[in-house]
């Protein structure tokens, strides 16, 4: 096969391996309770992007948004508090 070819396979395939390890290690993160501490900032941003596509969605559509806590409410938490969720 011709060069020019060859290397998108290969980057395809260094991809797919490091998404699968990824999807591995956060899978492990995500189940074990002690571990999941360290997904915790990332939960943040990612609940924070979210909330801010419902905020622009909002907006486009002629909507209002209004202010919210992201640290509260991560993602899946659906406003219960810390203590509840156990």
């Amino acid at each position: 096969m011709s060069l020019i070819i060859e290397k998108p396979r290969q980057y395809r395939r260094r991809a797919l391996l490091i998404t699968l390890v990824a999807m591995i290690i956060v899978y492990i993160l995500w189940n074990v309770p002690d571990l999941r501490v360290v997904l915790y900032p990332l939960n943040l941003f990612v609940t924070y992007i979210h909330e801010a596509g419902h905020s622009l969605a909002a907006l486009l559509t002629g909507g209002r948004s209004s202010v919210s806590s992201s640290a509260q409410m991560a993602a899946g938490s659906h406003g219960r508090s810390a203590a509840t969720q156990r």
